[in-house]
């Protein structure tokens, strides 16, 4: 008996040294940095909002002109609150959702100012990329179709983003990377929202001004926001300390760096 227990514990540690060897997902090179909306490149916004999406996604397709709206809302050319950055987390179900995310790694390397154009074009046209109308295509003819409609939107060349289109290229590595990434966040799905790091539970038919009952709290003082608003009836609010406040009862008095005190 002790024998057996002292392979079984053997084995976990085994397992358990193969598992961490493994199961470790490839660190990037620097943060992973997602299409930063435009005049939001702010590394000291006080809120981040990451949108994982799947270009292929009908979801997607719904909430991107509201996460459009956020972005612009609260970003501007001369002061930015918000960095709002969309990372392709492109589904496995979706046939084209991986080539169509390496093709805007492509893009990136070429004109990365274009990324925003070329997802409101893909997202316009986003029906003849469905599982039904690619399904007797070839992986080449998706990528020139791909190719063609970058083309259209952006008027890069399509021999230009047709070069790139190889396992070897550094855009289909970076998609990995940033697929891994997000795997590691617990993403599943698209869209998938995190604000300052937080999963928020959200519905497509959000509008703007339910993204800003999320948000605008957060660009207030945390003294305003944390502390306390109001006090029961007969007593008295006491603010002793940035940040800190107090309900004084009748006969007390508010002493500042103190509190409350008869």
């Amino acid at each position: 008996m002790k024998y057996a227990v002292v392979v079984l514990l053997a084995a976990v540690v085994v397992l358990g040294r193969v598992g961490s060897s493994v199961g470790q997902n490839p660190i990037p090179h620097r943060p992973p940095r997602g299409f930063v909306y435009p005049y939001s490149n702010n590394c000291n916004a006080p809120v981040e909002f990451k949108a994982f999406i799947d270009l292929s996604c009908p979801d997607c397709k719904q909430a991107w002109p509201t996460f459009q709206k956020v972005a612009a809302f609260y970003s501007n050319a001369s002061i930015s609150v918000l960095s709002f950055e969309a990372i392709l987390f492109p589904l496995p179900f979706h046939r084209a959702a991986f080539p169509a995310a390496q093709a805007s790694y492509i893009l990136r390397l070429l004109r990365e100012a274009a990324a925003y154009p070329w997802f409101d074009y893909i997202f316009e046209h986003q029906s003849k990329y469905y599982n039904g109308a690619t399904l007797n295509l070839t992986q080449s003819e998706i990528d020139v179709m791909l190719a063609k409609d970058i083309s259209s939107a952006t008027g890069i060349s399509m021999s230009d983003i047709l070069t790139h289109f190889k396992d070897s290229d550094p855009s289909r590595e970076e998609e990995i990377v940033m697929w891994k990434y997000a795997c590691s966040m617990t993403v599943s799905g698209t869209p998938t929202v995190f604000v300052n790091g937080v999963r928020v539970d959200f519905s497509l038919t959000w509008t703007l001004d339910d993204w800003r009952k999320v948000i605008d709290p957060l660009l207030e003082p945390e003294d305003v926001y944390y502390m306390r608003k109001t006090c029961p009836a007969g007593q008295k609010l006491c603010k002793y300390l940035p940040g800190k406040t107090e309900c004084c009862l009748k006969g007390e008095f508010c002493i500042p760096n103190v509190g409350c005190r008869c």
